[in-house]
């Protein structure tokens, strides 16, 4: 009984009480992030209007093919990446405003590609961005799985890894890091 009094006479000396409850006094996680120059600010913005655009046109273009219909959050996952950067500040790195352009051209090549009923991206081999429209609230979730260049068809060992978390860890460096994820080791076909 005697530890507890103690842990909790501790615990009344060393809590703020009423101050610990105070917005202003928090602080924020994320943090927010660099100001984004103007030019590339809008540059940004018309990219992912134009991302959106072309990815509801690929949808539109598949409507009537089920089977393509799954990979549509393959899609969407870039326009989430950088929408979400310019809308909630999440831009940690000046080096962001470039990858953000990379996404916004990948999504709008994976749209293309989609808009004619192909989908190369799921027979790339080495790491690749995926997704997922979550169940509970419909929204995109990003994954990356590891495809080994041996790869054959033949079921192996997954590698994949998912968002994670960090300060300054968001859907657009998170999308970005995925190219340069490699299988810490080669998985090698099942033995019958």
């Amino acid at each position: 009984m005697r530890p507890f009094l103690l842990l909790l006479l501790a615990t009344v000396v060393f809590a703020d009480g009423p101050k610990d409850n105070l917005a202003e006094a928090v602080r924020p996680i994320p943090p927010p992030g660099v100001p984004v120059p103007e030019a590339d600010k809008k540059a940004i913005q018309q990219g992912v209007i134009e991302l959106r655009v072309a990815i509801d046109n690929a949808a539109k273009a598949q409507a009537k093919n089920p089977r393509l219909a799954e990979l549509l959050p393959d899609l969407e996952v870039f326009h989430k990446a950088v929408d979400w950067a310019v809308r909630y500040n999440e831009f940690f790195k000046n080096t962001e405003f470039k990858t953000a352009h990379e996404l916004i051209a990948e999504g709008k090549a994976r749209a293309a590609a989609f808009a004619k009923g192909e989908a190369p991206w799921t027979t790339q081999k080495g790491p690749v961005v995926r997704a997922y429209r979550s169940r509970i609230d419909g929204s995109i979730q990003p994954y990356g799985i590891v495809v080994p260049e041996s790869y054959v068809g033949v079921p192996l060992r997954l590698d994949f890894w998912c968002h994670g978390r960090g300060e300054t860890l968001s859907e657009l460096s998170s999308t970005a890091g995925a190219p340069s994820t490699r299988a810490p080791v080669s998985p090698r076909p099942r033995s019958s």
